[in-house]
């Protein structure tokens, strides 16, 4: 590809982008179909990669989309009279569908599988909205359920929310068999991720059974960078639910947490292939190449499961911590140098914990003074989601401030050769996981993070520190 045509109809703009890599993040390959990529659309069978999960529905039909709502609490009784054109609910439409939070729903309002999903997203849409506009009418005129008597609808979304369309063919698809532990054998892990593998039937809400079907739990893996470039394309990757994976793959590769990584993958990729002149499929097979770019993810904070610090410009690895104060919780002041910088949940393997009321001071030496202009201090941001939703159970366990963990006010301290402190960053008010200080070009032979408040933990806690 040397150039891409695009159209905003908002600003009445056209663009002409010319590039030497682009990246497909539309969902749907847009770019990828309009430069005559290979894509692979629907459902596979199960002899195509002897997936155990894919004969379970209709080989070569999608996922349906779906349209949520929300609703709140008027403080009276509101009623609600559904259209003439809404659909027809009964009990048996919600069986294996039972209603628990009518605040928001419903994954399962959905519709399109064995249609066109692109094409036919006018007769989607307006099929989406009479289904969810009946089950509304049913939730608060049935008598089955009394909560909803003050509920009033507040938010349709208007628009069918796509699961599935097509996927961008790239070099060694990405399988159910890889989900299941085979990514431990991939040489090109770049970024973890995880979501249980979830098909679901085509026909949607009108199917009579369950409405999804499980592949277990999947408490993580890495994503290989195969999964992220086009087999036909040199200079063409692609990031979301048109990843180069099986349909089952897809099935847990689709969610947007999991396609916000892959784009920072292939954003720092589609840079150094630029920089470096060379295609995605040269730098993955380039074991020096594809090191720099996870050593490039690892530094700004990314997780690849298995992988440690290597950078050789980080001064830290060749330091000594120590702590002014005992750690807490079993932890140590080594803990910042390991080169890990995540905890798995309720551990401490990986971060130096210590009592924030006796104002802790995290100390790095050095044998010989080293030259150093920046810090960077990856914090702990603890461990409980943060997403944007307005499904009540995640809102409920959310903190929607600076989250309690994180250091909030501290100072980043050079000793110099000569035994004198120098004050290279004054931090108030942080709330950020990672925080990058530069400085002037200072000799040092040892760095202090002195800490002085949370955002309201009992400890200050630091994963990692890089000089």
């Amino acid at each position: 590809i040397t150039r891409a045509y695009a159209r905003c109809d908002m600003s009445l703009t056209n663009y002409i982008i010319s590039a030497k890599q682009f990246i497909d993040c539309t969902g749907d390959c847009r770019l990828g179909l309009e430069a005559g990529a290979e894509v692979m659309s629907g459902r596979d069978g199960p002899e195509k990669y002897g997936e155990s999960l894919a004969g379970v529905f209709t080989k070569g039909d999608h996922l349906c989309c779906s349209m949520m709502f929300t609703s709140h609490d008027a403080g009276c009784e509101v009623k609600f009279t559904p259209p003439s054109w809404a659909h027809k609910i009964t009990e048996e439409n919600l069986k294996f569908r039972e209603p628990s939070d009518f605040l928001y729903g419903y994954w399962f309002i959905s519709f399109g599988g064995k249609l066109d999903i692109i094409h036919d997203t006018e007769i989607i849409r307006r099929e989406l909205l009479s289904i969810l506009l009946g089950v509304w009418g049913y939730l608060k005129n049935s008598g089955k359920y009394p909560q909803t008597k003050n509920l009033d609808l507040d938010f349709v979304a208007m628009f069918p929310a796509r699961r599935d369309t097509n996927r961008i063919k790239g070099y060694d698809i990405f399988t159910q068999h890889d989900i299941d532990g085979k990514w431990k054998d991939r040489p090109d892990q770049i970024i973890t991720v995880g979501w249980p593998m979830e098909d679901q039937p085509s026909d949607g809400f009108y199917f009579k059974g369950k409405p999804s079907i499980y592949g277990g739990k999947t408490p993580f893996y890495n994503l290989p960078f195969s999964a992220m470039y086009s087999c036909d394309i040199d200079n063409l990757m692609m990031a979301g639910r048109n990843m180069n994976t099986s349909h089952i793959a897809f099935t847990s590769t689709r969610v947007m947490n999991t396609g916000a990584l892959a784009g920072e993958v292939v954003g720092n990729a589609a840079a150094m292939c630029a920089r470096e002149n060379m295609t995605a499929r040269q730098l993955d097979k380039d074991a020096a190449a594809l090191s720099r770019l996870r050593q490039k993810l690892i530094k700004d904070g990314n997780i690849v499961v298995g992988f440690k610090n290597e950078d050789e410009a980080d001064l830290a690895r060749k330091a000594k911590a120590v702590s002014n104060v005992s750690s807490a919780l079993g932890t140590s002041a080594s803990n910042v140098l390991n080169g890990v910088a995540y905890d798995f949940r309720d551990r401490n393997d990986n971060k130096w914990l210590a009592p924030i009321d006796e104002k802790p001071v995290l100390e790095l030496s050095w044998e010989k003074p080293v030259c150093i202009s920046q810090v960077r201090l990856n914090l702990d941001t603890g461990c409980r989601m943060i997403t944007q939703t307005s499904q009540v159970s995640f809102v409920k366990a959310m903190i929607h401030a600076p989250q309690p963990e994180t250091l909030r006010d501290f100072d980043i301290v050079a000793v110099l050769p000569d035994g004198s402190e120098k004050t290279l960053k004054e931090v108030r008010g942080n709330y950020q996981k990672l925080v990058i200080a530069d400085f002037d070009a200072t000799e040092a032979k040892a760095l202090m993070v002195k800490c002085l408040a949370t955002n309201g933990s009992e400890y200050a806690s630091i994963f990692e520190v890089r000089a």
